[in-house]
């Protein structure tokens, strides 16, 4: 298994009050970047790819600091343009047979969680938290009989489902499925729609595309999206005290 970070983005809402690269985010003396290597290396993963972009050289410098051999990172020249780009800069280097697994870097985590998406039986898998605060911000995932029938942040009133949670950001890919996904990428820059994010990229995959994303249900388990300042207090108080040590 393979794993792919995208970490080329600015960080607009949070950058100026911390004017790095949000995977460099410590907690408890951590950066974000080591938690994300740790825990994979932890699964297993035989490789690591990370997208960077913004101020790169920190990331790069943090590496060195790190157990990082089997990381390779990528840069993304053009990480104004957002995730979309960022993904597929990755596809040159990116094992062709292997499963994938896609993360944001700006998440704060229990292990469990990378955990259970690795382990899945789905081919190709998205995680959910029911136990969510709707607003605008949360990426949305609804179903219906077990099925995805929206994912976006906001959500029509015409959608018909029975259940929604919010994404945590993080999927796994069949090699088949991750093809898919790139195409997708591809056909959205040719499109001039390179500004949207990959999350957009997924969701007309799965509701368009028919590509069959299942789900993994890890609410409880104690993760936090790291989108603005006060994101860091919130995740330094609540979920960091529930992470083991």
């Amino acid at each position: 298994m393979q794993a792919i970070i995208l970490a080329a983005g600015i960080g607009k809402r949070i950058s100026s009050s911390h004017d790095i690269p949000k995977i460099l985010l410590k907690f408890n003396e951590k950066t974000l970047l080591e938690r994300h290597i740790s825990n994979l290396q932890q699964l297993g993963t035989e490789r690591i790819i990370i997208c960077t972009g913004y101020k790169q050289e920190l990331i790069c410098r943090e590496l060195k600091k790190i157990d990082s051999t089997n990381v390779e990172v990528v840069s993304n020249e053009k990480f104004h343009l957002g995730s979309t780009v960022s993904l597929l800069t990755t596809q040159p280097v990116v094992g062709k047979k292997e499963d994938t697994l896609l993360m944001d870097a700006d998440v704060l985590y229990h292990p469990e969680i990378i955990n259970k998406l690795a382990n899945s039986q789905h081919k190709n898998c998205l995680l959910i938290d029911k136990e969510f605060d709707e607003g605008v911000e949360p990426v949305k995932v609804c179903m219906k009989n077990q099925k995805i029938v929206e994912f976006r942040k906001k959500i029509s009133l015409k959608i018909d489902y029975d259940t929604i949670g919010e994404s945590v950001g993080f999927f796994k890919f069949s090699a088949n499925g991750l093809k898919s996904i790139f195409q997708k990428c591809e056909s959205f820059v040719a499109d001039g729609r390179e500004h949207e994010p990959h999350e957009e990229v997924i969701r007309e995959s799965i509701i368009y595309d028919n590509i069959k994303i299942e789900f993994e249900d890890v609410s409880g388990l104690p993760w936090l999206e790291i989108d603005f300042p006060e994101d860091i207090v919130r995740a330094t108080k609540s979920v960091l005290p529930q992470l083991p040590s």
